[in-house]
């Protein structure tokens, strides 16, 4: 395994990745930890992060995807952006400026791109312990990833996921009375992962692009477009 030492992780292209950019309320399922449902009130999950296998990736351990989302008559409807995700066109982007450009900001936030950071985790200790020892798809929304951002990755020695020098995540949930809080520290040590669970990483090992996905259908995105215009009137 490549230790991200030698690798070209670039922490300024993260930060400029997740600059002001509004929060995802996407859920995701399958083989995923949802820190949503996953985790309960007043716990924490820790994990450990997983390298891409794609050594070319500079957001090292991290692959952003944008989805479009929002309410129909009450039912929530989503699509993955094709301009932010596969720079391809996207008719709910030109249709988002569109709505900013007339000076409809409602309608322009509700159709904006949302954006999340996907990455693949080592469960290192939770509340169920099956879970423990399992390696997960996890998504990040913009103000969780933030904090990883500013609670510490510019300052380890190490890449966090460095297999003998990195360290661990601490992932917790509270709850302040009305809405469920989440927030995302490094461990304050350093720790190596334990010998014989870095072949079962090595094995584990996915390249993360492998997670962001296909692009949606032109003719989807059209009928989702005009169920939402449909809907305004």
């Amino acid at each position: 395994m490549t230790s991200l030492k030698n690798r070209k992780f670039k922490l300024s292209d993260l930060q400029a990745a997740f600059a002001d950019k509004p929060a995802s309320s996407d859920v995701d399922n399958g083989d995923w930890f949802n820190v949503s449902t996953d985790l309960a009130v007043d716990s924490q999950v820790t994990v450990r992060l997983i390298e891409d296998a794609d050594e070319s990736n500079a957001f090292g351990a991290f692959v952003k995807t944008s989805r479009h989302g929002f309410e129909i008559h009450g039912q929530w409807k989503s699509i993955v952006c094709n301009k932010h995700t596969h720079n391809l066109p996207c008719q709910l982007c030109d249709e988002s400026a569109k709505f900013y450009n007339e000076d409809d900001r409602e309608n322009g936030r509700k159709l904006y791109k949302k954006d999340k950071m996907l990455a693949q985790v080592l469960i290192v200790d939770h509340d169920d312990k099956d879970l423990i020892g399992q390696y997960k798809t996890i998504s990040f929304t913009v103000p969780l990833f933030k904090q990883i951002l500013e609670g510490g990755l510019s300052d380890l020695d190490a890449p966090a996921w460095d297999v003998k020098d990195g360290c661990d995540l601490i992932i917790k949930k509270t709850y302040d009375g009305k809405w469920n809080k989440y927030t995302a520290r490094f461990a304050r040590k350093e720790s190596p992962v334990p010998a014989d669970m870095i072949d079962t990483i090595r094995d584990s090992q996915v390249q993360l692009s492998s997670l962001v996905p296909d692009a949606a259908d032109d003719t989807n995105i059209n009928l989702l477009l005009t169920e939402y215009l449909d809907s305004l009137v």
